[in-house]
């Protein structure tokens, strides 16, 4: 079953500056679909605690593909 993961983080890349971040994805560790209905998961970075976890909408982790399949075959 999926969890829901509340991040403390404020640090959220911006959409530009994001796709230079995704070499630093460690992996997926939370989903959830916001007020909005849009789908997010939840970001473990490379280097930083959980805590620093960060939503980023569906859409804009489309570099991560293989990476979501893999976290919806597992959870």
């Amino acid at each position: 079953m999926k969890q829901e993961y509340i991040s403390k983080s404020t640090d959220i890349p911006r959409d530009l500056e994001f796709h230079d971040k995704m070499n630093d994805v460690e992996m997926i560790i939370g989903y959830r679909k916001n007020n909005e209905g849009t789908k997010e998961y939840l970001i473990k970075w490379k280097g930083k605690s959980g805590d620093n976890a960060t939503w980023i909408a569906k859409s804009k982790l489309r570099p991560l593909r293989t990476m979501i399949k893999y976290y919806q075959s597992t959870y």
